[in-house]
């Protein structure tokens, strides 16, 4: 009799769904993929309001992640001060900030030239629409192309909009 497989579900949105179940706020994918300077194709960051979210979030990527994919962190950092918990799974690496520590690194900003992609958090199949890259200090370096979302899989954004719709 064959087992019936469970097909596995990627990393980055593995370690999405750990920061929705604990109702991470303003999840934001960096795409460093293009950058020559990365030590990752992808940061993900996230902020909570308290200490306790911070953990909270940061075990729940950890459960999920190993539930969805069976990978765990090769390192993890910050676990003792709970304002900005670093989870590394060697090309994607997780951030959960305290919100005033998330403003204050504002990493964001540091990796402007990485495609930068916001998750709705009311609604994860939607990715909303990529921020335009800062502008540079000098004019000549200035890039005036912003890069296009990867659109959310067209079957479950249907399959909702259908059941929203009976």
């Amino acid at each position: 009799m064959p087992k019936n497989k469970i097909a596995k579900i990627d990393l980055k949105d593995a370690i999405v769904n750990g920061m929705l179940e604990k109702k991470a706020n303003k999840i934001t994918v960096l795409d460093l993929r293009k950058l020559s300077s990365a030590m990752a194709d992808y940061f993900i960051i996230c902020h909570a309001t308290s200490d306790k979210q911070v953990n909270a979030i940061a075990d729940s990527i950890e459960e999920i992640v190993r539930k969805q994919t069976g990978e765990k962190p090769w390192h993890v950092e910050g676990s003792e001060q709970s304002d900005w918990i670093l989870l590394d799974y060697f090309d994607i690496v997780a951030h959960v900030f305290k919100e005033e520590k998330r403003d204050f690194y504002a990493i964001e900003e540091l990796w402007g030239d990485a495609e930068i992609t916001e998750i709705d958090e009311s609604n994860p199949f939607m990715v909303l629409a990529p921020k335009a890259k800062a502008k540079a200090k000098s004019p000549a370096k200035a890039k005036t192309t912003t890069p296009k979302a990867k659109a959310a899989p067209k079957a479950k954004v249907t399959a909702k909009a259908k059941a929203k719709v009976k």
